[in-house]
Formats: structure tokens, C-alpha cells, sequence
């Protein structure tokens, strides 16, 4: 069973991990990449849908299997 801290610390790495397409863009991502704006802009657009359409997905299945089991599976 997770604590509240293992939680929190899972929280902040998903969150970090959807923040830092920022930062690496401000780090060179887009020059490293040869993405002009457009492309960089339908990369994110298709990352952010995917991930929302997802969501509702995984929480269902939360529904279904336990913490216990489900939190190992998506991380």
C-alpha cells in the first residue's frame, strides 16, 4: 500500500513530467529536433489530447483494480 508521500511524490513527477515539454523547448528541443513552430505546436496538441482522452480511461479502470496493482501497471 502506498503512503501519502509515495503519492505525493508520484503527483509531482507527473506533474513535472508534463511541465518540462516547456522548459525543454526553451532548452534547444525544437533546434535539436529541426521543429518549427506549426510542428512543435501539433506535437504538443496531439500529446495533450491523447493524454486527456486517456484519462478518463485509467480512472476507470482505478475502478476496477486495486491501488495496489494499478499505480505499479501505469508508472
Amino acid at each position: 500500500m502506498l503512503t501519502s508521500c509515495q503519492l505525493v511524490m508520484l503527483y509531482l513527477l507527473a506533474f513535472l513530467d508534463r511541465a518540462n515539454i516547456g522548459n525543454a523547448k526553451i532548452a534547444g528541443l525544437t533546434k535539436t529536433l529541426e521543429l518549427d513552430t506549426p510542428r512543435y505546436n501539433w506535437s504538443l496538441t496531439i500529446f495533450f489530447i491523447s493524454y486527456s482522452l486517456s484519462e478518463p480511461l485509467t480512472n476507470l479502470l482505478l475502478k476496477w483494480l486495486r491501488p495496489s496493482v494499478f499505480i505499479p501497471i501505469i508508472m
